[in-house]
């Protein structure tokens, strides 16, 4: 029982590593950060950006919006 209880505790203990609130909350912030930059690199105001990467609005959609000649402001509210 011993070194059986021991690994089941080891392997308890990796599960929560992986999925502590402190990993899911970095890795949501890694993630804005980077739509952020995403938005910014197609023309986006840093504002915007932020607004747009804290929201679910589709990067794609965004890329054919400007893609195709529409404003940033007009982008912007359609996205959002």
């Amino acid at each position: 029982w011993g070194l059986r209880r021991r690994l089941h505790m080891i392997c308890r203990m990796q599960a929560e590593k992986v999925t502590s609130p402190a990993r899911v909350r970095d890795e949501r912030l890694r993630v804005r950060r980077w739509r952020r930059e995403q938005f910014l690199g197609l023309g986006f105001t840093l504002s915007d950006s932020a607004a747009l990467a804290r929201s679910a609005a589709d990067l794609e959609e965004a890329r054919r919006l400007i893609a195709r000649g529409c404003t940033h402001p007009t982008a912007f509210r359609i996205m959002r």
